[in-house]
């Protein structure tokens, strides 16, 4: 029991020293005042970031619906060349 709890307090304790370096590094990183952001600087994503992966993503999705139909009309056409084969009694 006295290890569980040590270990408890120690990762407590790691997390708080962790957590209080970084907002005092945050602190002390100058705000960005010009409209492009200087390297490594964060730049809020916006709709234009995105565009490019939701046209892979359409596209994607688009193959796999194409894929999806080829293989439907493949499977109904096996069936009913069977069906044009088979003896019925």
């Amino acid at each position: 029991a006295g290890l569980y709890e040590k270990w408890s307090a120690n990762f407590i304790n790691a997390v708080r020293a962790e957590s209080r370096r970084r907002l005092k590094q945050a602190r002390q990183v100058p705000e960005v005042t010009s409209d492009r952001p200087e390297d490594g600087a964060l730049e809020a994503l916006s709709l234009e970031h995105l565009q490019g992966p939701m046209l892979i993503l359409m596209l994607g999705w688009a193959c796999a619906l194409l894929v999806f139909c080829v293989e439907w009309v493949v499977h109904n056409k096996k069936n009913l060349c069977r069906s044009c084969y088979r003896k019925d009694g």
